[in-house]
């Protein structure tokens, strides 16, 4: 999925378990500054976001979109 807005470019991966939760993550954030990010382990969504709040990055506060995108057909 990709998330972009006037400043920054938010890309992201997931490789789901069979629970459902995330397996593996992989999160790309370009602006005027690049970071990538790899989480791995049996994690929930909002267990992420939680994550994303106490972390000081340029673009994770664009997760708390990710349930409001439009879902791809």
């Amino acid at each position: 999925m990709t998330i972009k807005d006037k400043e920054t470019n938010l890309k992201f991966m997931v490789k789901e378990n069979s629970k459902g939760n995330i397996a593996e993550l992989i999160m790309l954030v370009g602006g005027d500054e690049f970071v990538a990010l790899t989480i791995t382990g049996d994690i929930s969504l909002s267990e992420i976001s939680n994550i994303a709040k106490d972390m000081d990055i340029s673009g994770f506060d664009k997760l708390s979109q990710v349930d409001k995108a439009p879902k791809k057909k």
